[in-house]
């Protein structure tokens, strides 16, 4: 009995151990070289750094000579959204290279260099000002956020960088965002549902909005800063955020599109990143939800070396992860078998096996029903140690009797899984494939 004890106290804490590192790896740390300028240089240092590189940016010439005729505008019109985003980043990856002296002189790049292709151009206007007194240019090619929105923006919660703004006479920063960057991260703002619901109507006049979209957002947001770091245990607290997200999403069509398109921008930003966006979604309780409502779309989007990297991490929607590649348009049997094998040899409970087994949503030829059948063999012993009951092996026939080639794979299966079962146990066998 002693033994016993102490066999459970050891694999507890082993179990402990795991859960301990899964929850606090970290997808990407700060570079060393990010976080020694960060020590040296001060907020309000950044923050006239930012204001200056914003006043050099060439496109926004016109803008900034509109505010300099009119004083009463430049506490009210800002640059934002992913310019101001793809400029902080520049700022880092400069500031890692060279001192704060000498980045004062270096020209800042193009916009288009700043932003993923296709992406809006974002200004603010925080006063009673119109869009319409701006310059032609930003007024019609721009998305211009007037003051009605933003104070929405700001009462939606979500990612904190999403409020900031800049021009070249200071930084808008309503719930300090800077802060946080400069501390190498990006805080999610989760904002009551009683608060939230009536944004996900047509009464506001931010429409059809979901946390989920506003989470994809943060997710990209993540990816595209390089300087910033991406933790295991920050993902998992965004899945809290989805807890409920799948049933709200039901029935409302004009969510989607929303959804889709940040989304379709989180997979365009991952394409200048090394951090393997399924695994971001996956960490963050999103990879199931959108896998299950259709927003993952068959295709070309999802090549094995990103399905691999994903898989070999130990989650419970490793499913998912193969739904996705089954779907994709260059998705290999043999690819998917190997992927299955590794699901059920690892799998943590007999849900979990059956999960990686189950033949009703994967390639119907019947060589793969045999294939199949020959992984359920050769993991039986596994299986046994789950410790299923009558019903499980009940489910056994369920899982790979969806036709009589199933059907007849299935009594093989049982059979050849009884032969590893001690015969005290062999009740539990009985009467299954009759």
């Amino acid at each position: 009995m002693k033994n016993l004890f102490a066999f459970l106290i050891v694999l507890l804490s082993l179990f402990s151990q795991q859960v301990f590192a899964q929850e606090h790896t970290i997808l990407r740390e700060v570079p060393a070289a990010s976080r020694a300028w960060r020590e040296q240089v001060t907020e309000s240092d950044f923050r006239e750094l930012l204001a200056l590189k914003s006043k050099e940016l060439p496109e926004m010439s016109q803008l900034w000579e509109h505010l300099e005729k009119n004083p009463e505008a430049r506490g009210q019109v800002f640059l934002a959204g992913g310019i101001l985003r793809g400029l902080m980043n520049w700022l880092d990856l400069e500031l890692q290279k060279h001192p704060l002296s000498e980045v004062r002189k270096i020209p800042p790049p193009r916009i288009h260099s700043l932003i993923i292709e296709g992406a809006d151009k974002d200004i603010f206007i925080l006063g009673d000002l119109k869009k319409e007194t701006l310059p032609h240019t930003y007024s019609y090619w721009w998305d211009v956020l007037e003051r009605e929105i933003l104070q929405e923006v700001v009462k939606t919660g979500g990612a904190k960088l999403d409020k900031m703004g800049v021009n070249p006479y200071g930084v808008s920063d309503p719930v300090n965002a800077l802060q946080d960057f400069l501390k190498g991260r990006i805080e999610f703002v989760n904002v009551n549902e009683a608060l939230f619901a009536k944004f996900r109507g047509e009464s506001e006049k931010i429409v059809h909005n979901t946390k989920m979209a506003l989470v994809l957002r943060h997710l990209r947001f993540l990816i595209a800063m390089e300087g910033v770091e991406i933790k295991a245990s920050d993902l998992k607290s965004l899945s809290v955020v989805l807890k409920d997200e799948e049933a709200l999403l039901k029935d409302r069509v004009g969510s989607r599109h929303f959804i889709e398109k940040a989304l379709q921008k989180l997979i365009a930003q991952s394409r200048t990143s090394n951090v393997n966006y399924l695994s971001v979604l996956r960490d963050a309780g999103a990879l199931g939800i959108l896998n299950r409502n259709g927003f993952l779309p068959p295709g070309k989007t999802f090549p094995i070396s990103t399905i691999r990297q994903a898989f070999d991490q130990k989650r419970s929607d490793r499913m998912d992860l193969l739904d996705i590649y089954m779907r994709s348009s260059e998705a290999d049997g043999r690819v998917a078998l190997e992927l299955m094998d590794q699901a059920a040899r690892e799998a943590a409970t007999v849900q979990e096996f059956f999960r990686a087994l189950d033949l009703r949503v994967k390639f119907p030829p019947q060589w793969f029903v045999d294939q199949v059948a020959d992984l359920w063999i050769k993991n039986a012993a596994h299986f046994i140690l789950l410790r299923p009951n009558a019903d499980d092996w009940r489910k056994v026939e369920s899982a790979l009797s969806d036709s009589e080639a199933g059907k007849t794979q299935g009594r093989r299966v049982l059979s050849e899984m009884s032969k590893q079962w001690h015969t005290t146990s062999a009740v539990r066998c009985e009467a299954v494939f009759l």
